[in-house]
């Protein structure tokens, strides 16, 4: 054995027998929910409600959440059209219970993600949709813009009070209805609940604290139940009609890769990719002739079935030279001229100087030849 391998030998037996003798410490990690409660956000809250007597149903479909009256609870997002916004508010002024999250409701989203109050504003200022603005304006809440902050307060429905964390603010010019009820700042609450019509409005700011990973925190589960109390809550629909592309929710979830990697394949590219052959040398073009001017004339007259246009130079040019021959007109004295000069009968002349353009290219050739054989024998 040579002497640089046996020192990497001894070194690993000895980094080997030490180490078997380190202390080796773990620590538990959260990686979220399995199952059902995986991809129903909402899970825990319904079970709950289930268990105080409450009708609970789930939906991806508005028009089924609507036949009845009862309390519908969905995320803003779920509204993409102007005419999903117009049944939801006809519904609600004829007594149903809407139950509004402007952010966070959607089930894509993952609720051991960190949670960035600055990202939750960002979230919550998306509603250029048509459908979700003008559900806000039917509602008759204003302009509604976000604002990040939020937090531990205390929540006052009916004659109780509940301790919540509750995520964003909302800035809400106006509200509608009577009773109106207000959580968080008094100019930016995190929650309000008016009437409206014959039923009510009730809007979060965000939905976490209705979610699996909140619902059992503070007084969370108080809240709902009384939120939920506040109007028609025999019936409980929970609406997920958010709909989102694949590549809208890569992008979401995985921003920082996918940006990482575009990089590294810029930088790849840049340094592998290689050209085919050197790069070629610009050529300045000189000025076109004038014969070229006329080829590309004739050729664009002849596409486009202009060819009259073409033997009327050569024909006027012929007249032209009769004149200057004593002939004001073509007369039979000029095509008898014509005929002594050229060989050809006068009146195939006749015809030829007053023929229109053929439609085949080669009939067009002869006849401008004949044309150019009669000019010539007039001195033209």
């Amino acid at each position: 054995m040579s002497p640089g391998i046996a020192r990497i030998f001894s070194v690993f037996i000895a980094v080997f027998l030490f180490g078997c003798g380190a202390k080796v410490e773990y620590d538990d990690v959260e990686i979220g929910y399995r199952g059902p409660a995986r991809t129903k956000p909402f899970l825990a809250a319904q079970r709950f409600l289930d268990e105080l007597g409450f009708d609970m149903r789930t939906s991806r479909d508005l028009r089924e959440c609507i036949k009845r009256s009862g309390t519908v609870i969905t995320p803003l997002q779920s509204f993409n059209s102007r005419g999903e916004a117009d049944d939801i508010a006809r519904w609600t002024r004829r007594g149903g219970h809407l139950v509004l999250m402007l952010a966070g409701g959607e089930s894509w989203r993952d609720d051991w993600a960190k949670l960035d109050l600055a990202a939750i504003w960002e979230i919550l200022k998306r509603r250029e949709e048509p459908g979700q603005k003008h559900l806000l304006t039917l509602l008759g809440v204003g302009d509604v813009s976000a604002r990040s902050g939020g937090g531990t307060t205390d929540v006052k429905i009916g004659r109780r009070t509940f301790d919540c964390e509750l995520l964003g603010r909302m800035k809400v010019d106006s509200l509608p209805g009577w009773g109106t009820t207000r959580a968080g700042d008094k100019d930016e609450p995190s929650l309000v609940s008016f009437s409206f019509g014959s039923g009510r409005v009730s809007i979060l700011a965000h939905a976490q604290p209705f979610r699996n990973r909140y619902i059992g925190n503070h007084d969370h589960a108080g809240m709902l139940s009384a939120l939920l109390s506040l109007g028609v809550a025999d019936e409980v629909w929970f609406l997920d009609g958010v709909r989102i592309s694949f590549w809208r929710m890569l992008w979401e979830q995985a921003w920082l890769g996918i940006s990482v990697l575009g990089v590294l394949l810029v930088v790849w590219l840049t340094r592998y990719l290689r050209r085919f052959g050197p790069v070629a040398a610009y050529k300045s073009e000189s000025a076109r002739e004038f014969s070229d001017h006329l080829l590309l004339t004739g050729a664009f007259l002849w596409r486009h079935k202009k060819g009259d246009a073409l033997l009327a130079p050569v024909q006027n040019a012929i007249l032209a030279a009769a004149r200057r021959r004593g002939w004001h007109d073509l007369n039979d004295e000029c095509f008898r001229f014509i005929a002594e000069r050229t060989g050809m009968n006068s009146d195939r002349a006749r015809a030829i100087v007053s023929s229109r353009a053929p439609s085949d290219a080669h009939g067009l050739r002869l006849l401008v030849q004949d044309l150019k054989k009669i000019l010539d024998a007039l001195g033209g």
